[in-house]
């Protein structure tokens, strides 16, 4: 059920280490500057969406060498210059 894999979802979360979450403020301070627009609830949402995609593709890289997450790191960029809904960024 989707509660089942919501409860998988965040105790995944909870193996985060401290390198991890530091990565994880890392592109948190890119992406939090252009996403105020979106009001407090929804930069908290997407701050969890970040944390969880950074935990999805921990350990993944893409061809040229940069870790996956930054993939969909920059697509969050791009949708919030674009001032799309949190939904959209996340």
């Amino acid at each position: 059920t989707i509660e089942e894999g919501m409860e998988i979802l965040y105790n995944d979360l909870r193996d985060m280490s401290y390198y991890d979450n530091e990565q994880v403020e890392m592109y948190w301070d890119k992406i939090m500057p252009t996403i105020c627009y979106l009001g407090t609830k929804n930069v908290a949402k997407i701050k969890n969406a970040l944390r969880v995609a950074y935990r999805a593709h921990r350990g993944q890289m893409r061809k040229s060498g940069e870790p996956f997450v930054i993939h969909p790191v920059e697509v969050a960029l791009l949708l919030s210059e674009l001032k799309m809904d949190a939904e959209t960024v996340m």
